[in-house]
């Protein structure tokens, strides 16, 4: 893997404040195709206003590891690390 992305699924539902949402982090390689990796850490933070509701580091399962958020309403922002990747999820 090469990079690792964040994205909210939000299902295309319009954000409320304190809806919660799943939040994606995807270990992707360099044209962007997901690397079926299992087992690897995962650590995500929430920005202002935004919360991880349960563990917030957790295991890649194919690649995609999944934690519920809180947001603030839309442009929550959502950081995530494995080993040295980074990947922000922000308006």
């Amino acid at each position: 893997p090469v990079k690792l992305a964040v994205v909210l699924d939000d299902l295309g539902v319009p954000l409320k404040a304190g809806d919660l949402v799943f939040a994606r982090a995807r270990l992707l390689d360099a044209k962007g195709t997901t690397v079926p990796v299992s087992g690897r850490e995962v650590g995500f933070t929430a920005g202002a206003g935004a919360g991880i509701v349960g563990s917030a580091v957790v295991q890649t399962e194919a690649g995609i590891a999944s934690v519920l958020v809180r947001v603030p309403g839309p442009g929550a922002v959502v950081l995530a690390k494995a080993g040295l990747l980074e990947g922000r999820l922000a308006p």
